[in-house]
């Protein structure tokens, strides 16, 4: 099961990564000199769109804003899923070295268990559970033995 499970982490930083490519490629794109010439030529003509003779111009001009627009937008939302899907990454890596800790504490460390059965008092022998002070038999002290049972 852990093994699925930094699987999923080596999928999550993937998949971030791959996202941030996609990113850096179309802010490249967007930050080309044609495209900002463009942008500045459409938006140069749709200011002078009172002229008929220029429709279809403005209209294309208004085409090539729209879709750089549409880049950007792209762009910022591929951002947005690289830096999730990488927070997914770093938060799972520390959820699974939290619990390896201490999964390996809990098999590593047979003194920090508790025991199953109830103890024996040192001087008659007779049994008593973990809570008692003194044993109901002889009266002896078995503060003593629970605390080295513990350890």
């Amino acid at each position: 099961m852990r093994k699925l499970a930094w699987l999923l982490v080596v999928l999550l930083f993937v998949l971030s990564a791959m996202f941030f490519v996609r990113y850096a490629d179309l802010t490249a794109m967007a930050a080309r000199p044609e495209a900002k010439m463009l942008l500045e030529l459409g938006q140069v003509l749709l200011h002078f769109s009172a002229v008929r003779q220029a429709a279809d111009a403005v209209r294309q001009a208004a085409d090539a804003i729209g879709n750089l627009r549409g880049v950007k937008e792209s762009a910022d939302f591929a951002l947005y899923v690289s830096i999730g899907f990488g927070w997914l990454g770093i938060l799972s890596i520390v959820i699974l070295a939290a619990t390896h800790g201490r999964r390996r504490r809990r098999y590593d460390d047979d003194w920090d268990e508790p025991h199953d059965g109830p103890d024996v008092c040192p001087e008659c022998g007779e049994r008593f559970h973990g809570f008692e002070i003194t044993c109901r038999a002889c009266g002896a002290s078995l503060v003593a033995q629970s605390r080295r049972g513990r350890r």
